[in-house]
This record gives structure tokens, sequence and C-alpha cells, in this order.
């Protein structure tokens, strides 16, 4: 019987390491969608918002780096859900220098930004407007983050 208990909690143990824990603690307030800001991004400044969404440019600046994403909404993990319908564009800015390598297009990113203001142009021929938000803390998905498949990993881990 000892051994059955002791083989059961080495199970639970190994199983909770495989989860993928969210890269965020999680708010309890949704953030709204790129969509949503872009109809009254001046209605919405230094709102804190975790969005998630596609690398599509990356440009290099003096104090920092100005992506385009593709924001797609999260799931459960806080990952961005490229099989769901977009949410729209967005301008990410990072202070610093990001690593085109690491950072390029077509790459995921999650992250807890703040609402900066909006860029106005045209997109295809269209008005559009941006949104635009910084971030302190981008997390970069694996470039297989959304690959179905057995993974198998070893470890000790906890997810609250």
């Amino acid at each position: 019987m000892m051994r059955w208990l002791a083989l059961s909690a080495l199970l639970a143990v190994s199983v909770t390491g495989c989860v993928t824990p969210a890269p965020f603690v999680a708010s309890t307030a949704a953030s709204p969608a790129v969509w949503q800001i872009a109809e009254n991004p001046e209605g919405h400044l230094n709102r804190e918002v975790l969005w998630g969404g596609m690398i599509l440019e990356i440009k290099h600046r003096a104090r920092y780096t100005e992506l385009e994403m593709l924001g797609f909404p999260l799931d459960a993990q806080q990952q961005p859900q490229s099989e769901r319908a977009d949410e729209g564009r967005y301008i990410l800015i990072v202070s610093g220098f990001l690593d085109p390598a690491d950072y390029a297009v077509g790459r995921f990113l999650t992250f807890p930004g703040r609402i900066t203001g909006a860029r106005r142009g045209e997109l295809r021929n269209e008005p559009y407007i941006w949104p635009m938000l910084d971030t302190l803390q981008p997390h970069l998905w694996p470039k297989d983050f959304r690959e179905e498949g057995k993974h198998y990993s070893i470890g000790v881990g906890v997810r609250l």
C-alpha cells in the first residue's frame, strides 16, 4: 500500500511538471480586444492590457524597438490562438534592442502593456488605426508552441 501511495505521488508531481505555466499573473478583468481599443484609443490611454499576437514587422529606433503585431485572443495559458480570427493590428514599443534573430516575423508574443496612443494611416488603401502600447516584459513563445502532438519533459512544477 505504501509503495502504491509513493508511486501515485511521484506520478502526480511528474505530470504537473509537464504543464506549461502562464507567463504572467492573470488579472481579474479581461483585456479588451485590439479592435475595441482602435475604435476609441484616446478613451483608453494608460489602460493596462494583456495581449498577444504575431510579429508582422520589426523596426529598430535609437532607444527602442517597434513591433507591428497582429493580435489574437489568448487561451488559458495566455498563448495567442492563431487558429482563431485575428483582432486587428497594433504597434508594440519595447525599450532597448530586440534581436531580430529571436524576434523574427512570424514569431508569437504575450505581454502586459499600457496603451499610449494610436497611429493613423492606411492599410490596403483604407483608413486604419493602430493602437500603440508599451511593455517591459514581452514573452516570446517557442517556435513550436502551437504544434499538437506529444511533448515530453521531466521536471517538477506547481500550477495554481
